[in-house]
This record gives structure tokens, sequence and C-alpha cells, in this order.
């Protein structure tokens, strides 16, 4: 989201490059600006019984004068703030970007912003907060303790969820369990990517895709089974600069090559990238999912579906089913 609002201001190779890594490659300015603001409309409206917190906002030097067309985008197709700021009073102007990405993410995410130096002419960011609770949750007094395959470490105890009838949908194959999880209405999904025996995870990683995820969701099967979850809860924090350039984004963050004069009145040759980053905090638990006794199993165990544990490290999405967007990605290696 904050490089779609970025691709507004670059021009002609810079463009397309970033259109390209974002699989927008084809569309016009206008149908990417208009993709965006369909997914905001469509995520914001999905479920009301789930918390989501969406927000754009963009800061720059006020010492520069912002082109109107970049403004005009920013606000109509993202909703996004345009604000200028005194860069010169780096650590004030700091505070102000931080206390309102934590303010739009009900406090989860701070210090966003490690610094502004003086080559800072512009923040863009994108802030989101997700919180939901399970369609069916899960009783807190059937948490118990379990062994968890940690990969390359070994096995370590974590708190596992369990219900003896939980109402999931499921399929699999060979190498994997693919499980979805529904919040609240449905609408939004918890899924899982189990990778069986002895299949490492960055294998399974490496062999998924959008088209993969999307014929797994499509054979999904509703069932009710003897399910075990392990708790987590995770901060995660990444520089995005070198997998971008990875995927194609070369120009974007070369002084030389760089071509953003579409971002503000004054031309320069020099406006580049010098940045990605990016702070995710999740956590998930009985009641749902924050991004912030015995049950008896009935007579006749041994006839009885195995019980499907989630035991080792794992990967999952958070999903919107209608666009079938991803909110959230990730790989759980260790749920402590």
């Amino acid at each position: 989201m904050a490089l779609g609002m970025t691709v507004n201001g670059a021009k002609d190779d810079t463009k397309e490059e970033i259109l390209s890594v974002l699989g927008l490659e084809g569309l016009t300015q206008e149908e990417a600006n208009q993709s965006y603001a369909k997914t905001i409309n469509t995520l914001q409206e999905a479920d009301p019984a789930v918390k989501l917190l969406q927000a754009n906002s963009v800061w720059y030097r006020n010492s520069f004068q912002v082109a109107t067309p970049f403004k005009q985008a920013a606000e109509n197709f993202f909703g996004a703030s345009v604000e200028g700021l005194d860069f010169t009073k780096s650590e004030e102007s700091k505070q102000f970007i931080n206390d309102w990405v934590e303010e739009k993410t009900e406090g989860k995410i701070n210090n966003l912003i490690r610094e502004i130096q003086d080559k800072h002419v512009m923040f863009l960011i994108n802030a989101l907060y997700f919180k939901a609770n399970w369609s069916t949750q899960f009783k807190k007094e059937d948490t118990y303790t379990a062994d968890f395959l940690v990969e390359s470490i070994g096995q370590k105890p974590v708190d596992m969820m369990r219900s003896a009838d939980y109402p999931i949908a499921h399929t699999e194959n060979e190498t994997i369990h693919f499980i979805q999880i529904p919040y609240e209405n449905g609408q939004y999904n918890l899924q899982i990517l189990l990778p069986k025996h002895e299949e490492k995870i960055h294998n399974l990683v490496a062999s998924i895709d959008y088209n993969k995820l999307t014929e797994l969701q499509n054979s999904l099967v509703e069932e009710e089974v003897d399910f075990h979850m392990p708790k987590f809860e995770i901060t995660y924090q990444k520089e995005l600069k070198g997998p971008l350039q990875q995927m194609g984004m070369t120009k974007s963050f070369t002084p030389e090559e760089a071509d953003f004069n579409n971002l503000f009145e004054q031309q320069r040759e020099d406006y580049h990238l010098t940045e990605v980053f990016q702070k995710v905090y999740i956590k998930v638990d009985e009641e749902g999912t924050e991004a912030a006794a015995a049950t008896s199993v009935g007579v006749g165990i041994e006839s009885a579906p195995m019980p499907l544990i989630i035991d080792r490290s794992f990967l999952f999405f958070i999903t919107e089913k209608h666009s079938n967007t991803i909110l959230f990605e990730g790989i759980v290696w260790d749920p402590r």
C-alpha cells in the first residue's frame, strides 16, 4: 500500500519497475490507484465484527512543495493525510510521525521512524491494525503444554490450544496440510500451511505462490476435528530494501537512476528511495487474533479420526475472503 502511493511520484522506468514488483504491470496509474481504493473499501466493509484500522499518510520536509497531482492521488485514492513538517527539528518531527503510527495501530507499533536525516524529504506510511475473535473460540481451560518441533533446534514446550470438535476447513496433499480457521462471520480467515513429516519449511515457502495458494483455498472441505494449535505473540521488523532490489526495484534506490520528480514541484535529479521499513505485531490466543480441564473426545479413540496438531514450524496467512487480499503473512518458527 505504501509503495502503491509512492509510485504516483515516480516517472518513466522508475514507475514501471515499481508497478512490476507490485504485480501491476500493464495497468495505467489511474487503474492501479482505483484497484487500491477498491481494496481499501472492500476490507473496511467486509465484516463489521472485525476491528480493522488502516491508514495512510505522507509526511514531507516543509521547505519543499508537494506536487498537486501526487497530493490529490494520495488523498483521493488512499485516503491519506498529506502534511509538511519541519524536518530540521528532527526529533520533534520523528516523534510526531511515530505517535500517529502508534495511535493508528492501537499502540502495537511504535518507533517506526528511527531517525530523520538531512537527506530525508518525505516519508510515506501505511498503518494496519487487525483484531478479531474466532468464529468458535477455544476454551482457556483446555490449553495445555505440548512439544513443538522448532526446525533446526528440536522439541520445545509451548502453550497449545485444543478443541475436540473444532470447525475448520481443511485439505492436504503428500507434503502439506492446509487449514483455514474463520474469524467472526467467516469473511476473514487464518490460513495455515503445515509441512508434513520431514518437509522443511523453507522448501514449502519456495513452492508456494499466489496461484498455488488459490488452488488450495478452492479445495478446502469444512469439517469438525480434534484440533490443536499453539498460541503465539510476535513482533517483527525488517528493512525491505534488499528484498525489493532482488525483486527488480533497483533504479528506485539509486540516486543516479531514480526518477521521482512527480513527488514535488521542485525538480531534482537525486530523488530516490532510501529505505522501506516494516514493523509487524501479531498475537494469536484462545479468543482470536490481534495483529494485536480435559475435554472428552468420545469412546473408541482408536477408530476416531487422527487429531490435527500444529506441532512444527508453519506458514500462515490472514486473508479476506471476497477480495482474497492477504493482510498478513509469515512463518512461525518458534511460538515461544
